[in-house]
Protein backbone atom coordinates (compact mmCIF):
# COMPACT_ATOMS: atom_id res chain seq x y z
CA UNK A 1 0.00 0.00 0.00
CA UNK A 2 1.45 3.43 -1.24
CA UNK A 3 1.90 5.55 1.77
CA UNK A 4 1.00 9.34 1.36
CA UNK A 5 4.92 9.93 0.89
CA UNK A 6 4.95 7.47 -2.22
CA UNK A 7 1.79 9.35 -3.81
CA UNK A 8 3.72 12.61 -3.30
CA UNK A 9 7.12 11.52 -4.93
CA UNK A 10 5.43 9.81 -7.76
CA UNK A 11 3.20 13.04 -8.76
CA UNK A 12 7.01 15.08 -8.44
CA UNK A 13 8.01 12.84 -10.63
CA UNK A 14 5.03 12.97 -13.43
CA UNK A 15 4.95 16.93 -13.50
CA UNK A 16 8.96 16.61 -13.89
CA UNK A 17 8.17 14.24 -16.45
CA UNK A 18 5.67 16.41 -18.60
CA UNK A 19 7.41 19.92 -17.33
CA UNK A 20 10.92 19.42 -18.37
CA UNK A 21 10.45 19.17 -22.70
CA UNK A 22 8.18 21.96 -22.28
CA UNK A 23 11.00 23.70 -20.48
CA UNK A 24 13.62 22.57 -22.86
CA UNK A 25 11.93 23.36 -25.79
CA UNK A 26 11.40 26.77 -24.65
CA UNK A 27 14.76 27.21 -24.06
CA UNK A 28 15.58 26.14 -27.52
CA UNK A 29 13.02 28.50 -29.38
CA UNK A 30 14.40 31.41 -27.41
CA UNK A 31 18.30 30.13 -28.48
CA UNK A 32 17.05 29.99 -32.32
CA UNK A 33 15.40 33.56 -31.79
CA UNK A 34 18.62 35.11 -30.38
CA UNK A 35 20.22 33.68 -32.92
CA UNK A 36 18.04 34.96 -35.64
CA UNK A 37 18.44 38.29 -33.81
CA UNK A 38 22.43 38.44 -33.95
CA UNK A 39 22.04 37.31 -37.50
CA UNK A 40 19.93 39.84 -38.99
CA UNK A 41 22.01 42.56 -36.91
CA UNK A 42 19.04 43.47 -34.59
CA UNK A 43 20.40 46.37 -32.14
CA UNK A 44 18.23 45.90 -29.05
CA UNK A 45 19.29 41.82 -29.26
CA UNK A 46 22.67 42.98 -29.73
CA UNK A 47 22.93 44.85 -26.45
CA UNK A 48 20.73 41.92 -24.60
CA UNK A 49 23.32 39.58 -25.05
CA UNK A 50 26.00 42.24 -24.72
CA UNK A 51 24.77 42.91 -20.84
CA UNK A 52 24.36 39.18 -20.76
CA UNK A 53 27.89 38.43 -21.27
CA UNK A 54 29.05 41.17 -19.49
CA UNK A 55 27.04 40.17 -15.55
CA UNK A 56 27.12 36.41 -16.57
CA UNK A 57 29.14 34.83 -19.46
CA UNK A 58 32.36 36.70 -18.43
CA UNK A 59 32.22 36.15 -14.83
CA UNK A 60 31.27 32.69 -15.23
CA UNK A 61 34.31 32.10 -17.44
CA UNK A 62 36.56 33.55 -15.37
CA UNK A 63 35.80 32.33 -12.06
CA UNK A 64 34.35 28.81 -12.85
CA UNK A 65 36.20 28.22 -15.79
CA UNK A 66 39.52 29.38 -14.32
CA UNK A 67 40.26 31.66 -17.35
CA UNK A 68 43.78 32.40 -17.97
CA UNK A 69 45.21 29.48 -16.16
CA UNK A 70 47.51 26.92 -16.56
CA UNK A 71 46.00 23.94 -18.95
CA UNK A 72 42.66 26.14 -19.09
CA UNK A 73 41.42 26.52 -22.43
CA UNK A 74 39.92 29.91 -21.96
CA UNK A 75 42.17 33.20 -22.00
CA UNK A 76 41.55 36.54 -20.10
CA UNK A 77 42.73 39.99 -21.67
CA UNK A 78 43.58 42.94 -19.05
CA UNK A 79 43.75 46.22 -20.64
CA UNK A 80 43.58 49.82 -19.98
CA UNK A 81 40.30 51.91 -20.32
CA UNK A 82 40.64 54.31 -23.32
CA UNK A 83 38.70 57.54 -21.72
CA UNK A 84 38.95 56.31 -17.80
CA UNK A 85 42.30 54.80 -17.49
CA UNK A 86 41.16 51.88 -15.60
CA UNK A 87 42.02 48.67 -15.65
CA UNK A 88 39.51 46.17 -17.22
CA UNK A 89 39.44 42.36 -18.47
CA UNK A 90 37.85 41.09 -21.21
CA UNK A 91 38.04 44.17 -23.44
CA UNK A 92 35.93 45.45 -26.59
CA UNK A 93 38.57 46.24 -29.96
CA UNK A 94 38.59 49.54 -29.42
CA UNK A 95 40.49 49.78 -26.60
CA UNK A 96 42.59 47.73 -27.42
CA UNK A 97 43.18 50.05 -30.54
CA UNK A 98 43.74 52.66 -28.43
CA UNK A 99 46.38 50.68 -25.79
CA UNK A 100 48.12 47.20 -25.90
CA UNK A 101 47.14 45.19 -23.38
CA UNK A 102 47.84 41.52 -22.19
CA UNK A 103 46.45 38.27 -22.55
CA UNK A 104 46.54 35.78 -19.85
CA UNK A 105 46.28 32.54 -21.31
CA UNK A 106 47.83 28.90 -20.08
CA UNK A 107 49.72 30.97 -16.85
CA UNK A 108 51.30 33.48 -19.19
CA UNK A 109 50.75 36.75 -19.34
CA UNK A 110 51.81 37.95 -23.36
CA UNK A 111 51.69 41.82 -24.55
CA UNK A 112 48.83 41.92 -27.40
CA UNK A 113 48.17 44.55 -29.55
CA UNK A 114 46.92 45.65 -33.20
CA UNK A 115 43.27 43.89 -33.15
CA UNK A 116 42.11 43.48 -36.89
CA UNK A 117 38.78 41.66 -37.98
CA UNK A 118 38.82 39.02 -39.68
CA UNK A 119 35.82 36.69 -41.23
CA UNK A 120 35.02 33.82 -38.85
CA UNK A 121 35.75 31.15 -42.23
CA UNK A 122 39.09 32.36 -42.58
CA UNK A 123 40.00 31.00 -38.74
CA UNK A 124 36.77 28.38 -38.79
CA UNK A 125 39.47 25.04 -39.28
CA UNK A 126 41.35 26.53 -36.40
CA UNK A 127 38.89 26.36 -33.90
CA UNK A 128 37.81 22.91 -31.96
CA UNK A 129 34.57 21.66 -33.64
CA UNK A 130 32.38 22.26 -30.16
CA UNK A 131 33.22 26.29 -30.54
CA UNK A 132 31.86 26.16 -34.14
CA UNK A 133 28.00 25.29 -33.63
CA UNK A 134 27.50 27.94 -30.82
CA UNK A 135 29.20 30.76 -33.41
CA UNK A 136 27.19 29.48 -36.14
CA UNK A 137 24.25 29.76 -33.88
CA UNK A 138 24.64 33.50 -32.70
CA UNK A 139 25.33 34.42 -35.53
CA UNK A 140 29.48 35.21 -35.04
CA UNK A 141 30.64 36.33 -38.67
CA UNK A 142 34.09 38.35 -37.66
CA UNK A 143 36.43 37.22 -35.23
CA UNK A 144 39.11 39.29 -33.77
CA UNK A 145 43.31 38.80 -34.52
CA UNK A 146 45.29 40.18 -31.78
CA UNK A 147 49.54 40.20 -32.12
CA UNK A 148 51.71 39.80 -29.75
CA UNK A 149 53.72 42.93 -29.02
CA UNK A 150 57.20 43.97 -27.84
CA UNK A 151 56.11 45.84 -24.45
CA UNK A 152 53.34 46.64 -23.27
CA UNK A 153 52.75 50.09 -20.56
CA UNK A 154 49.71 48.98 -19.00
CA UNK A 155 49.46 51.64 -15.45
CA UNK A 156 47.22 51.05 -12.99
Amino acid sequence: MPTRLHRLWAGLRRSVVLLLPMVLAGAVMRRFLISAGMRRGDQAVIDAKRARNKHFANRLVTTVGRAGRRQIIFAVIHFTGRRSGCRYNNPFVLNLLANPGELQWQGRRIPVGKPTLIPVSIVTHLLPSPSRFPMWLDGTDTCVRIEPVAEVAITA
